[in-house]
């Protein structure tokens, strides 16, 4: 029986806590207005770190196991959490349903900064967005907008 996603998002956390940079922390607030916890990583360690347990977890476990562990890390509120659960799944795009489209627009509400919202958007939901417009099989209706100012700016720029 293979382990709940939640231990595996934990253990991809351990991982982020591990390898931290505290001067690259520091040189990360540089870019937000708002206070950002950050782990110091730069975003091609997290895109390699992403791959390697992206083919890990897909071969071993599926796609659904894997939409579920990036489902628990983008619950996090360290910036890196989220773009981990963002790069695990950008390479998978072509084999994503409706339902895992729709859950994508539900992580909207979960977005605290820019750099989260458009790693969502430009990696995940506008991708499938342009291949649901190529492929009128996976016909779509949009998450309803929200309150979120983020929610609408996404949906507009995936578009």
């Amino acid at each position: 029986m293979p382990k709940k996603p939640k231990y595996i998002a934990d253990h991809l956390r351990q991982v982020l806590i591990n390898g931290a940079s505290a001067p690259h922390t520091e040189e990360v607030q540089h870019f937000f207005k708002e206070v950002v916890t950050s782990r110091g990583w730069y975003t091609q360690e997290i895109r390699k770190l992403a791959r390697r347990f992206t083919k890990v977890i897909k071969n071993d476990a599926g796609l659904d196991y894997l939409v579920a562990v990036a489902d628990e890390l983008f619950k996090g509120k360290v910036l890196e959490e989220k773009v981990l659960a963002v790069f695990l799944l950008e390479t998978s795009v072509g084999d994503f349903t409706e339902k895992h489209f729709m859950l994508f627009g539900d992580w909207l509400d979960r977005v605290t900064t820019w750099a989260d919202h458009d790693a969502l958007v430009q990696y995940l939901i506008g991708r499938c967005a342009r291949r649901a417009g190529a492929n009128p099989r996976f016909g779509f209706q949009g998450p309803q907008p929200s309150a979120n100012n983020h929610d609408r700016l996404g949906w507009l720029r995936a578009l």
